[in-house]
């Protein structure tokens, strides 16, 4: 588990750590949101999905989510590509491209980059899926 096969010509079987109930726990929600307004521009920018290097070029190059050093948008870089897996070449990524183009509202989008988000963190996974089954039960 954790793994699937994504349809994309030749098949290639893609980590989803979110499905694997062995992944480890990542920290990459704990000091920082989701960040999907930032998300949200760089994806917007393109028409058609993009290799890593042009969406590194508008965070970090042209500044495109206006960070005040070159060290705060390195760090907003590698936390959006750790979150978000930023590029065209990416079965998961790919696949995200083609419903968030699908989308017909902000709110079909915003679930869309959720879904994608927690496709790749178990504990983004973990805390929607199991999270509203425990409150349940406590009320």
């Amino acid at each position: 588990m954790g793994k699937l096969p994504f349809s994309s010509g030749a098949r290639q079987a893609v980590s989803l750590p979110g499905l694997d109930a062995g992944a480890p726990y990542s920290s990459r929600l704990s000091a920082r949101s989701a960040l999907y307004t930032e998300f949200h521009l760089l994806v917007n920018a393109h028409t058609v999905p993009r290799p890593s290097t042009d969406y590194r070029a508008l965070a970090i190059g042209e500044n495109r989510l206006s960070r005040p050093s070159l060290s705060a948008r390195r760090k907003l870089w590698k936390e959006l590509k750790a979150r978000y897996r930023l590029d065209d070449g990416d079965p998961l990524f790919s696949a995200f491209w083609t419903e968030w183009c699908r989308c017909a509202s902000e709110a079909e989008r915003g679930l869309s980059a959720y879904i994608l988000c927690a496709l790749n963190d178990r504990l983004v996974a973990d805390l929607g899926i199991k999270w509203p089954r425990q409150t349940a039960i406590r009320t």
